[in-house]
């Protein structure tokens, strides 16, 4: 609690705004939403540095290195991409909360609930967003299916590869 002369010490060690209390459900402050310290800042740009610019640059020189010109999408070449993405966006995460003391589970879905309702609720919205994406190409007339290339078990095998694809995107 302030006193008359000013905030209180605790209040300004524990970064409390003076008379800001704590909510006891959420432990957040009530009032006005708190700002970004700048510490909050460097973890974000650090968060994003390990997340994407080590993939990226990894990616990038692969892809220098292998001397390719094209940038032919397959199942082969995006794959291993999204798997590397998964993997650094994750350690990102990991390193963050273990610098701001926070569970995993607090970053997004808990584990436990990996392949829970919301897993299953975006997926449905992921895969309407999609084909709402195609029918407005196809309707403006950018995106056309000529023929099928594919017959019997193949269609099933590469339909799983690119759901396993798409759903390391997730």
């Amino acid at each position: 609690m302030p006193n008359e002369s000013g905030p209180d010490l605790k209040e300004l060690q524990n970064g409390q705004a003076p008379g800001d209390e704590l909510n006891p459900r959420n432990g957040a402050h009530s009032g006005q939403p708190k700002t970004w310290a700048r510490i909050d800042r460097i973890r974000l740009l650090i968060w994003a540095g390990i997340g994407f610019g080590i993939p990226f640059a990894l990616i990038f020189g692969l892809h220098l290195a292998a001397g390719r010109k094209d940038s032919v999408f397959s199942v082969q070449t995006e794959l291993p991409i999204k798997i590397l993405m998964v993997f650094f966006v994750s350690l990102a995460t990991w390193i963050v909360s273990r610098m701001e003391k926070r569970s995993l589970d607090e970053y997004g879905i808990p584990l436990r609930q990996a392949f829970g309702r919301r897993f299953w609720e975006g997926t449905v919205w992921g895969f309407g967003m999609l084909s709402a994406i195609l029918l407005v190409l196809r309707a403006s007339g950018h995106f056309q299916i000529d023929s099928v290339a594919l017959t019997g078990g193949a269609v099933f095998r590469w339909a799983l590869a690119w759901g396993a694809t798409f759903l390391a995107c997730h």
